[in-house]
């Protein structure tokens, strides 16, 4: 069975910004875990996500779709979504599948929290 943690941090002034720690490994096992934490905090009135990937070990096709749909919804809510620590391996699979155009990347957490407090 693989395991996925997803640690959510509010921040930003109205704590309108949430950065998603993902840990493990997101695949069809898990898939819905991760479906029902975004949904929960989209309908909960967040629209900017960072995805802090820095302890991702794994990510499946369906997966990827996941961070597709979000990046759609977000779009609709004048939101975004940024992926933060996302390693070389992860870069490598999103140009493969060609999504690594789609989303706004950062070499950090710290990184993807200053370009959403410019646009705050």
């Amino acid at each position: 069975m693989s395991n996925l943690r997803i640690v959510e941090h509010k921040t930003g002034p109205a704590g309108n910004l949430i950065v998603l720690r993902i840990e493990g490994s997101i695949d069809q096992a898990n898939i819905d875990q991760l479906q029902k934490t975004i949904a929960r905090v989209v309908a909960g009135g967040c629209a900017r996500i960072i995805a802090n990937c820095e302890k991702l070990s794994f990510i499946s096709s369906s997966g990827i779709g996941v961070f597709i749909d979000l990046k759609e919804v977000l779009g609709e809510k004048n939101g975004e979504l940024a992926f933060a620590a996302v390693t070389s391996k992860f870069l490598n699979i999103f140009h493969k599948v060609g999504v690594d155009e789609l989303f706004t990347m950062f070499p950090g957490e710290k990184e993807a929290l200053s370009h959403f407090n410019q646009g705050a």
